[in-house]
């Protein structure tokens, strides 16, 4: 990336500056990401936005975030990240992590009993921090917010101050209500993250110090960009010379990978045949089902080759058809 999408950190010394100047200098590749969120977070209009991420696990959204984390607080946006695995999953206790955030001070006996109080609260404490400068509230892993989604789209996020910066990102673009809804469509803007080219992960390596042609077109070759299997590759051919990393030290990257990708099947039968194929690595219809001892209709070979976990696993080398 150039340096006129880098504004410098503030000069205030902690180690989490050191930290952040550290990830900054490793993130390649998404340039284009990085100008639209600028675009939009330093826009004249006063209408908010929600920018949709979403891509395969382990393909960077995350870190993606960290960098929109750093960028607001050069423009003197707040910053929310808020993980949905990081709260329980109801409205009352996810506003509550909303007001730690913000360092509200709220003694556990001042808890009020009511929800919807807690809910009026912690909107008003949003409401009086956007006065002093705008609000980005980024949602992670929000395929498994589960029933609150319905909360926050009918009843939390229409209540935000107008000029609220949204970030939903996940697994799946929004789909259903959040699609229909002409309200809602317009104020989305998609994202799709995808695996970084062969150009992004050159860049990657060298920053790294991997600056041999041999070794950079065997890591291409073995990672094909996905971020997460680049970025544990990278660190085991750190620790070993390339040449001299072994099965073993391969198959360990690879299987913490496949774990990461596990996330998304959708329902135990297909899981049973993503783990049954990255076994067997190389597999057809009929040895899936003979492996099985039980028949594999058509239909969920079909759904297992054509979803984009396959695609990863086939671009990391777990498995072939």
């Amino acid at each position: 990336m150039t340096e006129e999408y880098f504004p410098s950190i503030d000069n205030q010394e902690r180690i989490g500056n050191e930290i952040d100047l550290v990830e900054r200098q490793y993130l390649v590749g998404r340039e284009k990401e990085v100008r639209f969120f600028l675009d939009r977070l330093t826009a004249s209009s006063q209408k908010g936005s929600i920018l949709n991420l979403y891509g395969t696990g382990g393909v960077g959204k995350s870190y993606l975030l960290d960098e929109f984390r750093r960028l607001s607080a050069n423009y003197q946006a707040k910053f929310l990240l808020l993980d949905s695995r990081d709260f329980v999953r109801n409205p009352q206790d996810f506003c509550l992590h909303v007001l730690r955030i913000l360092r509200y001070t709220l003694q556990k006996s001042d808890i009020p009993a009511e929800p919807s109080q807690i809910i009026d609260l912690c909107l008003d404490t949003i409401r009086e921090r956007a006065s002093h400068g705008r609000i980005v509230l980024a949602f992670d892993t929000f395929e498994e917010l589960g029933e609150m989604e319905y909360w926050l789209r009918e009843e939390f996020l229409p209540n935000l101050p107008k000029d609220t910066l949204i970030i939903i990102s996940g697994r799946y673009p929004l789909q259903g209500t959040w699609a229909s809804s002409p309200a809602w469509r317009q104020l989305i803007f998609r994202l799709p993250i995808a695996d970084l080219d062969y150009f992004s992960v050159r860049a990657y390596l060298e920053r790294m110090g991997i600056t041999q042609e041999e070794t950079m077109h065997l890591i291409w070759n073995k990672t094909k960009g996905h971020p997460l299997t680049l970025s544990l590759l990278v660190s085991t051919t750190l620790a070993h010379d390339f040449q001299k990393v072994s099965a073993s030290d391969s198959n360990e990257v690879f299987a913490h990978v496949v774990h990461t990708w596990l996330k998304e099947v959708p329902n135990e039968h297909l899981r049973e045949l993503v783990e049954t194929a990255a076994v067997l690595r190389h597999f057809n219809q009929e040895l899936l089902a003979y492996v099985l001892e039980k028949a594999v209709p058509t239909e969920q070979f079909l759904k297992l080759v054509g979803s984009p976990l396959f695609a990863a696993l086939i671009a990391a080398g777990c498995c072939t058809i």
